[in-house]
């Protein structure tokens, strides 16, 4: 069993002396944005001290709940330029008063790829310290299964988004392993359609309490039913109708209705009158 983070650089060919640790935590509201909008190696390379002196390899990770990093990839130290006057792509988090001074060229290797998004460490007492050497131990907390790639596609576009209620719990059954999403959805605060696949019959819900969409979809794997009249009674006729249900979402909700109910739940009253699922539907008001 893998205990250290420092047999798994032996056992892949490398010398945990030539390798330098990189951490960047999702509360870090530059490397969130960097990670969810396609620039996270960018903003690797881009740095304000020459962090990766005397090294040949990074190994990246995402920090995510606590003091746990998911690895995200092996880097090969190709080079290190002066930053000055580079151009950088638009949107990327560039802070006027304080420009990346060296940029680094770094070249992703297949070294480590089957644990890539699946290995889990603990960083340790140093978690303000993003980066550290290579020979600093590192505990394994877990080597998750690999992600299903085509659930992964399906969560990078929230308004068409559309999860069968088995994809939902997978998801629900591995918020580590789904950190990036969990953590969007928990802030999305939205108008939701459950459609009962057999029937056709839908119910429409808002979420913008704690957690928002995550925590009141958490509910739904949880109970199968998430409190609703008419969905419990639909269970009671077939209790394992749930598999047949598909989550999705109809709006978008802005964070300032999160202290205005009125507003969601005219909102929210609108969508059920556009779709009957009062009349025809699983809403019972």
């Amino acid at each position: 069993m893998l205990l250290k983070l420092s047999d798994v650089m032996r056992n892949a060919g490398l010398n945990p002396k030539e390798v330098k640790l990189a951490r960047h935590p999702m509360s870090d509201k530059d490397a969130k944005f960097c990670y969810e909008n396609g620039f996270f190696e960018l903003y690797l390379k881009t740095q304000g001290k020459k962090r990766f002196e005397n090294c040949r390899y990074i190994l990246n990770f995402v920090g995510t709940q606590g003091t746990l990093g998911r690895y995200e990839g092996c880097y090969l130290v190709k080079g290190v330029y002066s930053a000055k006057g580079m151009e950088f792509p638009k949107g990327f988090p560039i802070k006027p008063k304080n420009p990346p001074e060296f940029y680094y060229d770094l070249e992703k290797q297949d070294i480590m790829q089957e644990y890539e998004d699946r290995l889990i460490i603990d960083w340790g007492q140093g978690a303000r310290n993003w980066c550290h050497n290579g020979t600093t131990e590192k505990e394994i907390v877990a080597l998750m299964p690999h992600r299903n790639a085509q659930l992964v596609s399906k969560l990078t576009d929230f308004e068409n988004m559309r999860l069968s209620f088995d994809e939902l719990e997978s998801i629900i059954a591995a918020p580590d392993f789904y950190s990036d999403w969990v953590g969007a959805l928990s802030t999305t605060y939205a108008i939701y359609l459950i459609t009962d696949t057999v029937s056709g019959k839908q119910y429409v819900g808002s979420a913008y309490g704690k957690n928002g969409l995550y925590g009141r979809w958490s509910e739904y794997v949880n109970t199968r039913h998430g409190g609703n009249k008419k969905i419990k009674e639909l269970l009671k006729e077939d209790s394992e109708r749930y598999h047949k249900f598909q989550f999705s979402i109809l709006q978008i909700l802005p964070k300032s209705l999160a202290v205005d109910n009125t507003s969601v739940i005219e909102i929210e009253s609108l969508w059920k009158s556009k779709l009957h699922t009062i009349q025809f539907g699983l809403n019972d008001n």
